[in-house]
């Protein structure tokens, strides 16, 4: 794999390779995968106890309601 430094990563993307590392379109999925994120979480607040994580892409922006991809959803692609 390719690291570009100067290409922003959309959630979609992110969402798509991830769904690609670990459920191939092959239906095999590998028996052992290492997920690396090198960036931000976002935590957004639900309630006053509760609040919901997220891996920030480039094009996350609390501010119009774009967080990422949410921990949540990459815990259901990994179970």
């Amino acid at each position: 794999m390719q690291v570009d430094p100067d290409k922003l990563v959309k959630t979609e993307e992110l969402e798509a390779a991830i769904l690609d590392l670990f459920l191939p379109e092959s239906g095999k999925p590998p028996e052992t995968a290492l997920l690396f994120f090198a960036g931000h979480g976002l935590r957004k607040q639900l309630r006053q106890s509760l609040t919901q994580g997220f891996l920030a892409t480039s094009d996350a922006s609390p501010s119009k309601n774009l967080w990422g991809l949410s921990l949540r959803e990459l815990w259901d692609i990994l179970q």
